[in-house]
């Protein structure tokens, strides 16, 4: 039996083939194992944010109502265990272990061929397949694309539903330049006669996905054609959001999130569409009661997360310029009377200049770090946009995040605010610094956060 390390080691290896675009690798590798995939499932999820919110309020609300549901994400909030989860537990490393050895002598021999050698995603998403069809058999899994949909190596299921969160612009280089070309990436998870829902709004956008779903045949629910939400105003010292929900089938009132922000609205509202929609066409069953109770307790690391009250200290995974866009907003809404410290570091193939420079009207000070990460920002290049952005700011560069970090925390005083944003891969080595909920959903029937 291969130890754990000697697994990591093997799969770590794999990052120097990056991202490959394309499925005949995954087909292939499906074929020698007999296709466990067709054994399971899916529901799939694609869109430039959200996905992973959307993911959480899914998962709490149907183990709520007593299904068991595996769930594969990514980037890993942690260890990269944690991308797959079976009630809200990661993947034991043993089994991760078992699987990585299993793999391995299919992987050397699909490297011979002209398709190449596996990525490293390939490989933790097949491990994701075998794990759910061979060893903890969900009721359904809650299925993550990792970049775009069509060429996404995630697209070699077939799930019941399909859901599109938004089209924005990220991952250019591989997805398009343009709002239509990356509709058709997002929208390739569509197939032929299985519902599709999105909150996407933007004409072009959703021109793509609508001209898609009727060529594949697919029933499709649209926000504001649809169904609707409705966010209410709540108290700004409560973390909550509150809203109300209307479709053709149910209506909802008074429904909590514990996600802040409009965009987080929508995101629930797009997970309970998909419920409704899987209660009347799959026998997918839950109690309003169920519904209530496990919006209410979705948990989802690194998103406007607080894990600090006095000096409150939020993370927040926002890692391209919707993202940030969105974090800007609750801000405002939340902090009217007051700008938070920020602690920032990104990847340089964002929009990283766009994100500081929306970054730069709501926060009072700036510490920039480098991510932990082959594709970090250098720190100069930071410290000059954040210097064009706002003259006024008081900039403060630090190479070594965790020295950053230290100096972040220790000159902040009772009252204050410190945020950290920029990259998810950043939030992720941060909240293992700094401590935080460990798993994407409470394992609801008893009562634990594991």
């Amino acid at each position: 039996m291969i130890a754990f390390d000697t697994a990591m080691n093997w799969l770590e290896g794999l990052q120097k083939f990056g991202i490959k675009p394309g499925l005949e690798r995954m087909e292939w590798m499906l074929e020698k194992l007999s296709h466990p995939e067709r054994r399971l499932k899916f529901v799939h999820i694609a869109g430039t944010n959200g996905k992973g919110s959307t993911v959480a309020f899914l998962t709490s609300v149907l183990r709520e109502a007593g299904y068991e549901i595996g769930t594969y994400t990514s980037p890993a909030m942690g260890n990269v265990t944690n991308r797959i989860q079976w009630n809200g537990k990661d993947i034991p490393d043993d089994q991760f272990a078992n699987f990585i050895e299993r793999l391995i002598p299919l992987a050397e021999e699909l490297e011979r061929t002209e398709w190449g050698p596996l990525t490293e995603f390939e490989t933790t998403t097949l491990i994701a397949i075998l794990y759910f069809a061979e060893e903890v058999f969900p009721d359904l899994v809650i299925w993550e694309t990792g970049l775009g949909g069509l060429n996404d190596c995630t697209n070699v299921v077939v799930p019941i539903v399909s859901a599109i969160t938004n089209i924005g612009f990220d991952h250019t280089q591989i997805l398009g330049e343009t709002k239509r070309e990356i509709a058709m990436q997002k929208a390739g998870i569509i197939k032929n006669g299985f519902p599709t829902i999105t909150t996407e709004e933007d004409p072009e956008a959703l021109e793509v996905i609508e001209t898609t779903a009727v060529r594949k045949k697919s029933p499709i629910y649209r926000l504001n054609k649809d169904f609707r939400i409705v966010r209410k105003s709540t108290d700004p010292d409560k973390q909550i959001e509150m809203l109300d929900f209307y479709s053709p089938y149910t209506d909802y009132h008074d429904l909590q999130i514990p996600l802040l922000g409009e965009h987080q609205v929508k995101n629930a509202g797009l997970a309970i569409m998909v419920l409704l929609v899987m209660r009347e066409f799959y026998a997918v069953y839950f109690e309003s009661e169920d519904l209530l109770e496990g919006l209410k307790k979705t948990i989802w690391p690194g998103r406007f997360e607080i894990i600090k009250e006095d000096p409150l200290l939020i993370l927040d995974g926002a890692h391209n310029l919707e993202g940030i866009e969105a974090l800007s907003k609750v801000l405002s809404e939340r902090f009217a009377h007051q700008k938070p410290r920020l602690l920032f570091a990104a990847l340089e193939d964002k929009d990283v200049q766009g994100m500081i420079q929306r970054l730069s009207t709501v926060v009072s000070q700036v510490i920039v770090t480098k991510a932990e990460h082959p594709r970090a920002t250098e720190l100069e290049n930071l410290e000059m946009w954040f210097r064009d952005a706002n003259s006024q700011l008081e900039i403060l560069p630090i190479e070594d995040w965790r020295k950053a970090v230290s100096t972040w925390q220790s000159e902040a005083a009772k009252g204050d605010i410190l945020l950290a944003t920029g990259s998810l891969y950043f939030i992720s080595d941060l909240r293992k610094e700094l401590g935080g909920k460990q798993a994407a959903c409470f394992d609801l029937k008893e009562g634990t956060g594991e």
